[in-house]
């Protein structure tokens, strides 16, 4: 049996990559020849694990390591020097250089790649699964920050890309979210990434016989300008005009902030859109297995692991050609793809899904074909396994 660290950066949230990092952790722990075991890195400027430069009390107790648990096992985190400054984050310490040296294996799960830069002074087979690279997952952020904050993300996002190429540089394998991912790895840093998809679980997440098929549904983090949820409002506007009768539009998330809201108000649609707030698992799969369908507005997607769960439970998909999701879905099969950016053509492919109950019947089901042949959890699982074989 072998002892795997898994590293990330994300260990109690709900987002992307602690979806992947909860994958890979439960297919090592359902193999044979593996044993996972957490380890989390400083994230947060008040980390309390952390030396932080505005609490001189910090500076004496150095970088810490405590135990946690995160409700599924047990977490070594490990604080950082100057933590404050997001670059810092990313430099080895003797701290983490201790704790990764007592397993076999080493494997980062990240939503981009500066972070294994930190295990740069441990010699064990270490390995990266990356959502997607540095400037892609910031691009649509820092366009939208200005003045000093936004100079100051500027500054450090540049010096972030430093870490990014020398952590892939002395990594033993790569891991690609999708084949997105692998080709801006490939043509930003010339690195040859095998392609590994996030499973999902296809006996918790099924179809019904009768959807009601009574609204449309977006998960997201609604706030992040990379999601464009004010592009999927207009466009959302522009069905209710065309079709006054069309269905709600759930959205499922944090609480919107006052521009989001507002801009509901000013397309005239506050009345048809509700927030619902963050939900469970269980409740998620409730909120597919009933969609209209599934809609996703984003610029950017390392993969859209949102989008893999609705297609398991059946649900057809309209989403933009971000990146991620041409890795999931075969345009007018399992669903429909349409420009970033595009209201229009997203407002004529929801509205041809509410006029046409048999193509989404028909998409439902090619979906759900295409996650149990290929992205089922037992089959995602394997890249991983096979490249840990050669070490």
């Amino acid at each position: 049996m072998r002892d795997v660290a898994v590293v990330s950066h994300d260990v109690r949230g709900k987002g992307g990559v602690a979806s992947m990092r909860r994958f890979l952790s439960e297919a090592l722990q359902a193999s044979e020849n593996y044993r996972p075991h957490l380890v989390s890195l400083a994230l947060s400027s008040t980390d309390e694990t952390s030396v932080r430069i505005l609490s001189p009390s910090s500076w004496r107790e150095g970088v810490q390591v405590h135990h946690r648990s995160n409700g599924e096992m047990e977490t070594l985190h490990v604080g950082a020097w100057g933590v404050e400054v997001e670059p810092f984050r990313y430099q080895p310490r003797a701290a983490l250089d201790n704790v990764l040296s007592e397993f076999d294996l080493i494997q980062f799960v990240t939503g981009t790649p500066p972070w294994a830069y930190t295990a740069r002074n441990v010699d064990r087979p270490t390995f990266l699964w990356t959502a997607t690279t540095l400037m892609a997952d910031r691009e649509a952020r820092l366009e939208t920050q200005n003045g000093p904050r936004g100079w100051w993300r500027w500054a450090m996002s540049r010096r972030a890309q430093a870490y990014e190429r020398d952590a892939l540089a002395q990594v033993d394998e790569v891991f690609a979210l999708s084949n997105y991912t692998r080709d801006n790895l490939r043509s930003q840093f010339s690195v040859d990434a095998t392609v590994a998809t996030q499973g999902v679980d296809a006996e918790r997440f099924r179809p019904v016989d009768e959807p009601s098929a009574d609204y449309f549904l977006t998960v997201s983090r609604i706030n992040d300008p990379r999601k464009r949820i004010p592009l999927l409002l207009r466009a959302y506007a522009g069905v209710k005009e065309k079709s006054p009768d069309a269905p709600d539009l759930y959205l499922v998330g944090e609480e919107p902030n006052q521009k989001i809201r507002g801009k509901t108000r000013e397309l005239g649609i506050a009345d048809s859109v509700e927030f619902l707030g963050r939900r469970s698992s269980s409740e998620l799969v409730d909120l597919y297995q009933h969609a209209l369908c599934f809609v996703l507005s984003s610029a950017e997607e390392g993969l859209g692991i949102v989008i893999l769960e609705a297609m398991v439970c059946g649900c057809p998909v309209v989403s933009t050609r971000c990146g991620g999701p041409e890795t999931l879905v075969v345009d007018d099969e399992t669903g429909i793809l349409t420009p970033v950016g595009d209201v229009g053509a997203l407002r004529r492919e929801m509205l041809r899904l509410v006029e046409n109950e048999s193509l989404r019947r028909e998409m439902g089901a090619a979906s759900r074909r295409r996650v149990e042949e290929a992205f089922a959890k037992e089959v995602a699982k394997e890249p991983f396994l096979d490249v840990y074989e050669k070490y």
